[in-house]
Order: structure tokens, then C-alpha cells, then sequence
């Protein structure tokens, strides 16, 4: 089974910005690069994106490239010419962690946590080359480069200058402590610009890079995360946007700010506008051409978390916590689109179930939502009802939802008017439900460390326990298909049950998944597993006792729930929505571990894939398995193409053996050498042995003549 990431939905915290024409390139965490258009500065769009290896913290655009600093897996190199499908043509890994990117010429400078400052060649981008780098002390984190220097944010340690003019061996000049801890740096003419997280801003004086001086600050009211300069301004991201009065250097003075919606990491100016990072708020253009004033002109979201996803039709439903409920159009899969959402009541939107014109949501904190989804643009919530537990997941069945309420168990909503959702009936299970399905008559609870609990539902207003199971972990999803629950069950993998006789459900095999087990969807003859940080496993189910991993994907990020459909499955991974296309290429249809692709029997178990005969077809299942014309079922010996007949089972084959028949006379000798005759009895005297000779009865000359048999049968 194999399984290839196609497209997703949703980004990570952004980080930082560059800005190069009509395009915003952010550094997006966990989901690597995001491309928007700014064309219209009032309606960004985003537009591309691609997913890094590491943790996409800082970027920085030249020409046709951009650079990612990303994290542990160092810089990658990604070719832009295309917004809509940008394109990693080379990356390096780097000693530490690559915290920020600054470009010059034909270098990238890397400011590499505890491994310095690094130098990279990128003439070739396919193929970039560390050329030089120089430890300084503590944590670097930002980097910018103006003529022979490079300017280094160094944690404590201050603002480090750096002389560049030979990039294999990079000298330190000078430093200053900037009183606090240096997290970004930006130059302009004669002065640096430190982010000097909780010390403000400092302004330093650079003309002479052996004796750095500092020549003025200011508290900018908050964390100085990042800053950048244009003009007579200095614009600082961290406490929102700050814009700080840089004319006068030793005396900087704040004229305007504005509070960002999230938490405001990194800055980039171009023309009118300042373009925040802001974190889980994702992208804030503002307009500055009034500093005194910055006013917010657009923007664009990277929502919430992803934690629960629903499909019905061409749309995705997607439970985004404080982003409520978001509709994605999923008919091109490579490129989901966004169409709509809805803020849910509490904010806090963790799961999602669908049935005809309507989507319900659980919030949470003690909520379900009921949302009316006729216009996949426009959602509307049309009812809700406060549940007595945290709700955590939800199931529809009929006439009712049936929500997974934590400590207060299962409980049963009446869905029949919509704007006005009643509960009718409910049962506190033993531990924490944190999930539910429902069968027939019977809903079954994934009851945390109380296993699997099994409802008799048939009457709502009064459901019953009628089994259990203790699944020796934590269960945390389950899901129904025809005699069996399967439950991921945490840390023991999943687990399947055969739920036949609900008073006694059996467990009849499991499976250890390499993380964390928290949901589970069952397709035909595979379950898909989220496995929290290791992504999404797929296990064959075919035979229950003995299920088997047959594929899987990491994710990238955190793996909570899965809906499949057709042939995707969409997976909620925290920070987005992931689209994988299921393709069954390795299918091991006999199950003995070999995919039917390269498997020499696939409909007979052979796991030795022994072929005596190394033709196409393995020994298992090949009709002659020496391949000399006599078939197996008729050869005496089915492994030596010279021999096939062992006429008396001597376990010698005739063409080796000098006796075939057994009987003591040399086959050369033997008047019959395939037919036992000791006595080579010849009646007839043709050389042929009576026991093989097929006419020596018939001999008249050989009848006795005196008892009259002659005449008589002439």
C-alpha cells in the first residue's frame, strides 16, 4: 500500500516574511512555505506552498529563489518561478539549527544556533556548498549582511560583526552586549538595529566594526521578536506592531502600534505596507503610510488546529478548534480550497460528523453545534445544546447524534429539529469517553483507560451497558465494520474485537503501531490508523487474528483523526489538513509479506520466494517446478529436470538407476528392465520377457500340442 501526500489545506504558525514583487513567502513552522499574493492587499490568496523537512523559521528571496531556515534539517533551496507550485531544488544541513537566512551576492549566511554563523555558496542551487563559518558564543539567531559584514544576533552575547570578505575564513571584529537577549538584527547606513526581546529596541553605531558603541534604545512594551527598516523608521514585531522614529539615533521615539490578532515573530516592509508573521493568525498587512496611524488592510488565517475532519461529497469538513468549522472544496485534491467556515459557540472544535444537509461539531467545552451546510460558502448554525461533559466526539445515526462526553459518558441527542437539539437519554461509562461509533443497536465507547464499553442503544432514553472490554492501553478512537471493532488503543496499537455477541465482546488481534494510536477509519479491507507524531499507518485487515501493516506515511506534524474516501484519506494534522492518495501497489493479497508486485506466488503464501527453476512462477505455486515438461503431480522428482520416473521407488531415478525394476538384473541385461522378472521368463523366445511382452500368450508354435488346445482353438 502505498501512500503520497497530493495536497493540503492550512499552515503552521508563520514566523517570518519576505516580500519580492507581487508575493509574500512566509516561513511557516511545521508546514514549511507559504506563498501569497498581494496583489490586492485588502483580500490576500494564498496561492502555494511547500512542506520543508525541518521547521521553516525564517526566509529569505533572491531572484528565482527563496531560502528556508529550516530548523534541525538546515536550508532548503526552493525554486519560486512558479508561485503555485514552488519547487525544492537543493538543501544543506547545517551543524546547528538554522534559525535565520540572510542572501548576498552568491552566499546565504546562516544564523546557525550554537554552530555560529555558516556560509554557503549557492551558485549552484541544486547543489549548495558550506564554505566557511565561525563559532560565537551563546545562541545565534538572527543575521544580516550590509558590504564586508555580517551582522549576528547572539542571544546574551549581544550584536557580533563579523568581517565576510573572504567567506572561507570569516573573522570576528567586534562585538557588544545589547543588555538583553539579541534575537534579530537590521542595517541601515551606519547603525545596526537589534530585537532585543524583553530589552526593546537598540540602536548601535558601526563605523568603526572593532568598537561597536550603543547609542540609544527604546522599551517597546512587549518581547522585540524581529525588526526591520525602512526609511526613517524602525517597524518591531513582537508586542503587535511597533513603529519607532529612528531619526534622531540616540533618542528613538515610538509614534505609532497596532495589536496583531495572534503573537506578532517577524516583520518585512515594501512600499506602503508592513507585512507581520503573526503566528497561528497567520499573515497581517498593514498599511503605514500614516506611521503615526498603521492601519490593518487585510490579512490571511492559518486558522486553528486541526482536530477532526468529516467528508460527504466533493467538500471536507473540518473541525479547526478557535477556527470553528471550515468547508474545503476537495474536488482537485492537489490544491484544496477553502470556501467557507463558521466560529463555533466555545471556540474550541475537536470533532466533526455529517449527515444530509447538516454538520455537527463538538465544541470542546461542553457543546455541539448543529450547522446547516446546504451553501458550502455560507454555513449556517441553525440549533446547539451544552452537553454535561467535555464533548469530544460525534457520531450520527437516525434520528440522533450521540456525542463522547468525557467523564459523562455517552450522550444521546435528538436531531430530529435541528434548531432545537434535545437530549433525551445518556449513560456514564467507566472512564472517559473519548470516542464513539454506532452500529445496529449498539453504539460503542472509546473509554479511555476503561477500554471499550458496548451500549445498547435501542431504547435512546434509557441506553445500557451490556459489554466491555479491557483493551490494555488507552482507548482512544474506535470504529465499526461488519463483526469487528477495531480501537486504536494509544501505545498497544490497534485492536480488533469481534463484537458478534455484544455481551461478550473477544478480542481476536492486535497490532503495535510505532507511536501513539488515536483514531481509526475502516475502508474495505485496511484500517487507517493516525498514529499521533509518526502519522498515518495502514493496516490489512483481511484476517482479523493476525492483522499487518502494509503502509504508512509520517505526516510531518501531529496525526489526530482520519475520514476516508475513495481513494484518499484525509488526515486532521494539527496545524492542516492532509490529502494522501491510496494507492494499493503493494498489495499482499496471500499475506505472507511479499507484495503481490515482486511476491512469485501472490495468491499463495510463500515468504522463502524460493523458484528451483528461476522462471516468472515460485515453487509454491508452479505447476513444474524443474521446468523439464513433466508436471510436478506426475514427476518423482519435481527439483531435477533429469529425472522424473522411479519405476521401483528405490529413490533412484531410471536414468541414473542400472535397475529399474528391481529385480536384480542389470537393466541393460533385462528382458524386461521396466517390469520386475527375475526369472526373465521368455516363452515365446522374441527377447521380450513374458512380464512385459504384450503378445507372448497368442504364440501357437509355444501351446502344448499333445493336450489338443491347438487344434481346438483353430
Amino acid at each position: 500500500m502505498t501512500l503520497t501526500q497530493v495536497g493540503q489545506w492550512g499552515s503552521g504558525p508563520y514566523h517570518a516574511v519576505a516580500v519580492q514583487g507581487r508575493y509574500a513567502y512566509a516561513a511557516a513552522g511545521t508546514t514549511g512555505l507559504d506563498i501569497t499574493d498581494l496583489n490586492n492587499p485588502a483580500a490576500p490568496r494564498r496561492v502555494g506552498g511547500l512542506g520543508t523537512s525541518g521547521y521553516a523559521y525564517s526566509v529569505a528571496v533572491a531572484g528565482d529563489h527563496a531560502y528556508i531556515a529550516d530548523g534541525w534539517a538546515g536550508v532548503q533551496v526552493i525554486d519560486i518561478r512558479n508561485p503555485a507550485a514552488p519547487l525544492r531544488v537543493g538543501g544543506i544541513n547545517t551543524d546547528g539549527s538554522a534559525n535565520s537566512v540572510a542572501v548576498a551576492g552568491n552566499y546565504v549566511y546562516v544564523a546557525d544556533g550554537r554552530a555560529g554563523l555558516q556560509i554557503i555558496d549557492i551558485r549552484n542551487p541544486a547543489a549548495p556548498l558550506r564554505v566557511g563559518g565561525i563559532n560565537t558564543d551563546g545562541q545565534v539567531y538572527g543575521v544580516a549582511v550590509a558590504g564586508d559584514f555580517a551582522y549576528v544576533a547572539n542571544d546574551y552575547a549581544g550584536l557580533q560583526i563579523i568581517d565576510i570578505r573572504n567567506p572561507a575564513a570569516p573573522l570576528w571584529m567586534g562585538g557588544i552586549d545589547t543588555g538583553g537577549a539579541a534575537r534579530s538584527v537590521a542595517v541601515a547606513g551606519d547603525f545596526a538595529y537589534v530585537a532585543n526581546q524583553d530589552a526593546g529596541l537598540q540602536v548601535i553605531d558601526i563605523r568603526n566594526p572593532a568598537a561597536p558603541l550603543r547609542m540609544g534604545g527604546i522599551d517597546t512594551g512587549g518581547a522585540a521578536w524581529s525588526v526591520a527598516v525602512a526609511g526613517n523608521y524602525a517597524y518591531v514585531a513582537g508586542a503587535g506592531l511597533q513603529i519607532i522614529d529612528i531619526r534622531n539615533p540616540a533618542a528613538p521615539l515610538r509614534v505609532g502600534d497596532l495589536d496583531t490578532a495572534g503573537l506578532a515573530w517577524g516583520v518585512a516592509v515594501a512600499g506602503d505596507y508592513a507585512y507581520v508573521a503573526d503566528n497561528y493568525a497567520g499573515l497581517q498587512i498593514i498599511d503605514i503610510r500614516t506611521p503615526t496611524a498603521p492601519l490593518r488592510v487585510g490579512g490571511i488565517n492559518t486558522d486553528g488546529q486541526v482536530y477532526g475532519v468529516a467528508v460527504a461529497g466533493d467538500y471536507a469538513y473540518v473541525a479547526d478548534w478557535s477556527a470553528g468549522m471550515q468547508v474545503i472544496d476537495i474536488r482537485n485534491p492537489a490544491a484544496p480550497l477553502r470556501v467557507g467556515g463558521l466560529d463555533t459557540a466555545r471556540n474550541e472544535a475537536v470533532g466533526v460528523a455529517v449527515a444530509g444537509n447538516y454538520a455537527y461539531v463538538v465544541d470542546y467545552s461542553f457543546r455541539l453545534e448543529v450547522i446547516d451546510i446546504r451553501n458550502p460558502a455560507a454555513p449556517l448554525r441553525v440549533g446547539g445544546l451544552d452537553t454535561n461533559g467535555h464533548a469530544k466526539s460525534v457520531a450520527v445515526a437516525g434520528d440522533y447524534a450521540y456525542v463522547a462526553a468525557g467523564f459523562a459518558g455517552l450522550e444521546i441527542i435528538d436531531i430530529r429539529n435541528p434548531a432545537a437539539p434535545l437530549r433525551v437519554g445518556d449513560l456514564d461509562t467507566d472512564g472517559y469517553a473519548l470516542s464513539v461509533a454506532v452500529a445496529g443497536d449498539f453504539a460503542y465507547v472509546a473509554d479511555s483507560d476503561a477500554g471499550l464499553q458496548v451500549i445498547d442503544i435501542r431504547n435512546p432514553a434509557a441506553p445500557l451497558r451490556v459489554g466491555g472490554l479491557d483493551t490494555a492501553d488507552s482507548a482512544r478512537g474506535v470504529a465499526v465494520a461488519g463483526d469487528f471493532a477495531y480501537v486504536a488503543n494509544d501505545y498497544a496499537g490497534l485492536q480488533i474485537i469481534d463484537i458478534r455477541t455484544p455481551t461478550a465482546p473477544l478480542r481476536v488481534g492486535g497490532i503495535n503501531t510505532d507511536g501513539s494510536a488515536n483514531s481509526v477509519a475502516v475502508a474495505g479491507d485496511f484500517a487507517y490508523v493516525t498514529d499521533y507524531s509518526v502519522g498515518l499507518e495502514v493496516i490489512d485487515i483481511r484476517n482479523p487474528a493476525t492483522p499487518l501493516r502494509v503502509g504508512g506515511i509520517d505526516t510531518a506534524e501531529s496525526a489526530y483523526s482520519v475520514a476516508v474516501a475513495g481513494d484518499y484519506a484525509y488526515v486532521a494534522d494539527r496545524d492542516r489538513l492532509v490529502i494522501l492518495r491510496i494507492q494499493d501497489t503493494d498489495s499482499d493479497s496471500d499475506r505472507d509479506g511479499i507484495p503481490d508486485t515482486t511476491d512469485n506466488c501472490p495468491q499463495l503464501a510463500n515468504p522463502d520466494q524460493a523458484n528451483f527453476d528461476r522462471d516468472p512462477l515460485g515453487d509454491a505455486c508452479d505447476p513444474d517446478d524443474d521446468n523439464d515438461g513433466v508436471p510436478d503431480a506426475n514427476d518423482a522428482f519435481p527439483l531435477d529436470p533429469t529425472e522424473s520416473v522411479d519405476t521401483d521407488r528405490d529413490g533412484i531415478g531410471n536414468t541414473a538407476d542400472t535397475d529399474d525394476d528391481g529385480d536384480a538384473v542389470a537393466d541393460g541385461a533385462d528382458n524386461c528392465p521396466l517390469a520386475a522378472n527375475r526369472d526373465q521368463a521368455d516363452a515365446d523366445q522374441d527377447g521380450i520377457g513374458n512380464a512385459c511382452d504384450p503378445d507372448y500368450r497368442f504364440c501357437w508354435e509355444c501351446l502344448p500340442s499333445r493336450t489338443g488346445w491347438r487344434s481346438i482353438l483353430k
